[in-house]
């Protein structure tokens, strides 16, 4: 059963609240519900003795005997969102301490940190150390980035992931049959079949899949829903709030539909606290909507399809890029690392990079629609919840089936970067700038004369329309735009009316306490 520490505790309603919790043995269901969420998905984790100690700056709670026997019972935010036990043992450094007194197992590298922003840290059996350009990470690592920062990573099956600012990421396991670098650093994890897990438990992520995706078993897992992944470029985001997922599959403009399926995240039996892939809600595809999947009792989800607007789209687009972009970094860090996903980084076809170049995206039009559990019991332990299963074939631009029958995920691929964009181009060169006004001007093709360019500002992992202007005599544009917050702004113009073309993207640094220069 679902039991809190203490019904009475709500560590939202104080500005410092102090509590200690005694566990009791965990039976085969016990879990622990920790009234509020920010606290478990954000605060610090250490461990004293067999206790637990949750902290931040205004709170602290004590868990008594958490670490007492071999099992851990599952920690639920007050809404059913799980904290995977893995990422508790590894931000408290608690399997490092188990295995000291035996056998530990060997630290195992699979991958390298290719780019920062602001600071970065990484807790490494329960110890967090500053990040840097060039580190390797090792598998059971939590990556963490802080308030305006961001990191690049890259693993040596070709998966990459830029992760935004306030984002724990934890790389469980990675096995790849891949060949040992020039200085033997990286090496093969496993002999047998390849996979990898990772977990996000906070913030935002972009990424693209590697060859583990293509030849084995990719997984994501976040605290409401595990994402199997085959060779594609995912958006993901999860709010430190709530434990909400918001999962979107990017558009890569090749001609191609890539998606990824969706299940529901539950406790094991055997490893209580462990979130492992159970009832599928269903596919989110690259020419459908976004999904959001928002956790409640019983480890039950409401899902809500919600169709992408243009700039989405084009952003998500940019995103993608960006991602590429990080890869090639890494790839000079250890020029071994395949490629990611099929191989078209790199790829001697060179006939594929250019095959779909400057296709347009669909433009998804539909209201968004909510799917709720077919059937809802209040009795505790009283009936049953079926599958949830997003009808995407009801959203405009997707190509997904209306079945409820539940569909494998598609084997796709991913493209280059697009070389060619469209007529909209900003004048601007970016760059660093401690002034919040900036003029934005630009041109188009002067056959695009009074049609409307609408910009869009990508910060911290979150896309928002900054302004439009209307294209004037010859197709020049210019406008006035605010940039709201220090750090990297990522600008790009759109024009709907040219096929729903982006601009390069430029990027502003604002540092507000910068002297005037």
């Amino acid at each position: 059963m679902n039991t809190p520490l203490n019904p009475k505790f709500d560590v939202a309603a104080s500005e410092v609240a102090w509590g200690a919790f005694s566990l009791p043995e965990p039976g085969p269901t016990d879990s622990l519900i920790i009234p509020d969420a920010h606290l478990l998905f954000s605060g610090e984790y250490a461990r004293s003795g067999t206790d637990l100690i949750i902290s931040d700056p205004n709170h602290r709670v004590s868990i008594h005997n958490y670490f007492l026997g071999e099992k851990r019972s599952p920690l639920i935010s007050a809404n059913g969102a799980l904290l995977d036990s893995r990422v508790v043992e590894a931000l408290t450094g608690y399997q490092t301490f188990a295995q000291a007194g035996g056998n530990a197992a060997p630290v195992k590298v699979i991958g390298h940190v290719a780019t920062i922003t602001g600071s970065a840290s990484i807790v490494r059996n329960g110890v967090t150390i500053e990040a840097n350009n060039g580190d390797v990470v090792y598998q059971n690592d939590v990556v963490q980035t802080g308030s305006g920062s961001t990191i690049g990573l890259v693993l040596i099956d070709g998966s990459t992931f830029n992760l935004s600012a306030n984002t724990r990421f934890m790389l469980n396991e990675l096995g790849y049959e891949g060949q040992s670098n020039a200085n033997g650093t990286l090496v093969s994890l496993t002999s047998g079949s390849n996979h990898s897990l990772f977990t996000l438990v906070q913030g935002a992520a972009s990424f693209v899949a590697g060859q583990v995706a293509k030849t084995g078993d990719m997984q994501v897992a976040t605290p409401t829903a595990v994402i199997g992944i085959r060779g594609t470029a995912v958006l993901l985001n999860v709010d430190a709030v709530d434990g909400q997922v918001s999962l979107s599959v990017a558009d890569q403009q090749d001609g191609q539909v890539h998606s990824v399926q969706v299940f529901k995240c539950v406790p094991t039996n055997l490893l209580q606290g462990v979130c492992t892939a159970g009832d599928p809600i269903g596919i989110v595809t690259s020419d459908g909507p976004s999904l959001t999947i928002t956790p409640t009792a019983n480890f039950e989800v409401i899902t809500q399809a919600i169709s992408k607007s243009p700039g989405q789209v084009a952003q998500e687009f940019n995103a993608f890029q960006q991602v590429l972009t990080t890869y090639d970094i890494g790839k000079q860090i250890a020029p071994d690392t395949p490629a990611p996903s099929d191989g078209k980084r790199g790829d001697v076809d060179t006939k594929s990079l250019q095959k779909f170049a400057g296709s347009p995206p669909p433009s998804p039009t539909e209201a968004p629609t909510t799917v709720v559990a077919d059937d809802v019991k209040g009795q505790a332990g009283g009936g049953s919840i079926a599958p949830i299963f997003v009808d995407l074939a009801s959203i405009t631009g997707s190509s997904a089936s209306a079945t409820k029958t539940p569909v494998p995920v598609l084997d796709t691929t991913q493209a280059v970067m697009v070389t060619s964009f469209g007529p909209v181009i900003i004048s601007n060169a970016g760059g660093p700038t401690n002034q919040g006004s900036q003029t934005i001007s630009g041109t188009v093709d002067a056959a695009f004369v009074g049609t409307t360019v609408t910009l869009y500002d990508t910060y911290n992992g979150v896309t928002t329309q900054i302004g439009t202007v209307t294209v004037g005599s010859g197709g020049v544009w210019s406008t006035a735009i605010t940039l709201a917050g220090d750090g990297n702004h990522s600008i790009v113009a759109l024009d709907p009316s040219a096929n729903i073309t982006t601009s390069v993207p430029v990027v502003f640094t604002l540092d507000t306490a910068a002297p005037t220069v």
